[in-house]
Parts: C-alpha cells; sequence; structure tokens
C-alpha cells in the first residue's frame, strides 16, 4: 500500500511540476482518463474525447466539461463528475459519485503514444528500460 501512495505522490508531482514549464494548455483532445475508486493505486483506464464545444464523450458515457484557470471540471449526465489541475498533456484530481470518492489523473493520447507508452510500462507501471 505505501509503495502505491509513493508512486502516486511522485506521478502527482511529476505531472504538476511538468505543467510549470509549460505554455498555453491546450484542452480539447483525447485523453487516457485513469481513475481510482478509493484511491488505494487500483486504476482503471478508459479513453475520453473532450470536444471543442464543451462535450465529452467515452466508449459509454457522456457529459460537459468547463476549464477555469488550469482547473478542469468534467460532469456525466450521471451525475459523476471529475475536477482537477490541468498541465500541458495531463490532469490530475479527484472525482466524487454519490458516496464514493477517488483519484484519477489523463494523460493526452495518440494511438502511437498509447501504444508505446503501454509496451515500455511493467505489469506494476514501472518503466521498462
Amino acid at each position: 500500500m505505501k509503495v502505491s501512495i509513493i508512486r502516486s505522490v511522485a506521478l502527482i508531482c511529476s505531472l504538476v511540476f511538468a505543467g510549470m514549464v509549460s505554455a498555453a494548455v491546450e484542452t480539447e483532445g483525447t485523453y487516457s482518463l485513469n481513475y481510482d475508486w478509493g484511491c488505494n493505486g487500483s486504476y482503471n483506464t478508459t479513453s475520453i474525447t473532450l470536444s471543442a464545444d464543451g462535450t465529452f464523450n467515452t466508449s459509454s458515457a457522456t457529459g460537459t466539461w468547463a476549464e477555469n484557470n488550469r482547473t478542469l471540471t468534467f460532469v456525466y449526465q450521471s451525475g459523476v463528475y471529475y475536477t482537477g489541475y490541468h498541465t500541458s498533456k495531463a490532469v490530475v484530481g479527484v472525482q466524487k459519485a454519490n458516496n464514493l470518492d477517488g483519484c484519477f489523473y489523463m494523460l493526452k493520447t495518440s494511438t502511437v503514444a498509447l501504444k508505446q507508452t503501454r509496451e515500455s510500462l511493467d505489469a506494476e507501471g514501472m518503466i521498462v528500460d
């Protein structure tokens, strides 16, 4: 459990630092959404596309999104909402649904980048040399 928390904190710190050195943030696009209900290190992944008209879609749901001062919030039609800090190509934050809380991070993707990222990680999410 401690190792998972340390990895999560390290990831958040690196993503926040990356955002500090970035210029303009382009929000629209497709991201890999990694979410963990309970923040226990057990992430699930789905693809999410944020459209310029303020809507988003995943393979199974839709909703609306807005961004203000690098705080990105998106709300599913079911009422589940996510909010997080947006850097150049990543978002880190929390989500809420009824009595459930969770943690998430999103990475802007392309088909090639996603494939390369998955191929360079082992089963525990560690980078393979």
